[in-house]
């Protein structure tokens, strides 16, 4: 049984040669524990999850307080939390090990997000071609087939159109919105250009050489969709949700590097900080009347989510008492497909899913379209990855 519960599973025990006397040394790169990697695949589950009722409770409590909680502006800024947090770990991890590759990483972002997001596309053309034949689909104007392509390379909502409609310029056809019924597609382009554009900013730094005016024009194209979010946007502050996280990681990185610092900080001071971060986070919203999208909130919420990470700094054999990472492996095709799942079902069903019954059907339904869409279309892009690369190295 292990008598140290704060020493961090990176850190290792090592004889000091021609002495008898011990010393830790940390290993940069090997940074979460079990306990720590299915926490943070709980808060990834839980927030599809929680985007998927905000979108059941429009449909089948509507009118009613819980539709109003912003659970899915929630799930979402915990997305995006989640990812600036575990991106910046993974090229940090990446530069420690001196294996940072910017195609290797353009390459893992890209079958990760569109392994599953092409057959999301497809599943849409499926549904929505029955659901428009009901009074209550909505999505008429933007389900066709240059909207699909726009998609499809993450054009939906660009900041072209979003400036043009605020300067009052009339709707275009152009004017890409998300395709048909696929309505969480807006988040999945701002994460897209996020990633390309960090990881063109890692390898021009690493470079250490000044960039090329080829290189600024490419970076400068990446950034457009960051920075437009990062000052508006739906989400207005989605960009700096993503930085906070990246910046979160960094104070991980500093506490779990310095096993005094754990020490010292306690698991009680731990706690007693989270309760306060709580008690600040919902006077917050109270003083924005449950605005979640607004940066200090978001400050907030980051310290929430990734404060008790220093409560499992133990031994890699622990787990969590409640398994919420089960819910993670299908969450990102659970976001994908849930929005025209829960169109399609209300234009089958109508009024028979009002209600909690409605409401839990729908719950059910979503999932279990969910899992396989993973085992098929999730779950290989590594696969995916690894036979691009391959492809690109002959």
């Amino acid at each position: 049984m292990n008598t140290e519960p704060w020493k961090h599973p990176a850190m290792n025990v090592a004889e000091i040669p021609g002495t008898k006397a011990t010393r830790l040394t940390f290993d940069p790169v090997r940074v979460f524990n079990r306990s720590q990697s299915a926490y943070l695949d709980g808060v990834r589950g839980s927030a599809a999850q929680l985007v998927l009722l905000h979108h059941a409770l429009g449909y089948c409590l509507p009118g009613s307080a819980l539709a109003g909680l912003g659970g899915g502006p929630l799930g979402v800024l915990a997305f995006f939390l989640l990812s600036g947090f575990l991106i910046t770990d993974n090229i940090r991890s990446r530069i420690a090990a001196s294996r940072f590759s910017y195609t290797e990483f353009a390459v893992s972002r890209f079958s990760r997000i569109y392994t599953p997001y092409v057959p999301a596309l497809l599943l849409v053309v499926l549904l929505d071609r029955y659901s428009q034949r009901s009074p209550t689909y909505e999505y008429a104007a933007d389900f066709h087939w240059p909207t699909g392509v726009a998609n499809l390379f993450m054009l939906q909502d660009y900041p072209v159109f979003q400036i043009l409609r605020r300067l009052h310029v009339p709707d275009q056809p152009w004017f890409f919105k998300t395709f048909g019924s696929g309505r969480q597609f807006w988040t999945v382009s701002i994460e897209w250009w996020i990633y390309l554009a960090v990881g063109m900013a890692t390898y021009l730094v690493l470079r250490r050489r000044p960039p090329s005016p080829v290189q600024w024009l490419v970076l400068g194209f990446f950034a457009v969709e960051p920075l437009y979010n990062l000052i508006g946007g739906p989400g207005d502050c989605l960009t700096l949700a993503w930085l906070l996280g990246g910046a979160a990681n960094l104070a991980y990185r500093r506490l779990a590097a310095d096993p005094r610092l754990a020490i010292r900080l306690g698991r009680g001071r731990c706690i007693l900080a989270w309760c306060a971060l709580l008690v600040l986070a919902c006077a917050r919203l109270l003083f924005t009347h449950g605005r979640i999208y607004d940066a200090v909130f978001a400050a907030l919420f980051a310290g929430l989510l990734f404060l008790p990470l220093l409560l499992w700094l133990g031994p890699a054999e622990r787990a969590p008492w409640l398994r919420l990472d089960l819910l993670s492996f299908h969450s990102y095709s659970l976001y994908l497909t849930h929005g025209s799942l829960v169109v399609f079902l209300v234009a089958r069903y109508g009024d028979a899913l009002l209600g909690w019954r409605g409401l839990a059907l729908i719950f059910v339904a979503c999932n279990l379209v969910a899992m396989p869409f993973a085992v098929a279309f999730e779950l290989p892009h590594r696969r995916i990855r690894q036979a691009i690369l391959r492809a690109l190295r002959t």
